[in-house]
């Protein structure tokens, strides 16, 4: 998804800001750090290097998005969570809570390596 979020860059940006969550002067440098960090973890795991702790350190970053998520969420504010840069805009909801658990369930089965002989029985 970084590379959706480098197309739509001034967009992905705004949607950090909507959370209204950190000090305004940060914004710019958290959207940089997460774009970096979802790219060069991603390249980590297609290529199978540092997979273990790539998959805890997405495991820790989709758990803050998770927080920011709920927060908004009991806040009240219907806004875009920014998860697919500006070409799937989608509203933060319960199911977005429930896709990044799944997705940090994945992450934690990638860390602890892939069992091939449970993969073949």
């Amino acid at each position: 998804t970084s590379i959706l979020k480098i197309f739509s860059f001034p967009q992905f940006v705004f949607n950090i800001q909507e959370f209204d969550l950190l000090p305004h002067s940060t914004i710019l440098s958290v959207a940089i750090f997460i774009v970096l960090s979802e790219m060069i973890s991603g390249l980590g795991l297609a290529f199978n290097i540092y997979t273990k702790p790539i998959s805890v350190f997405l495991i820790l970053l989709v758990s803050l998005f998770s927080v920011g998520i709920i927060i908004n969420l009991m806040r009240h504010n219907a806004i875009d969570c920014g998860c697919f840069g500006n070409y799937f805009s989608e509203e933060i909801t319960w199911w977005s809570v429930g896709r990044n658990f799944t997705l940090q369930l994945t992450l934690y089965w990638i860390s602890h390596g892939f069992d091939k002989k449970m993969i073949t029985e």
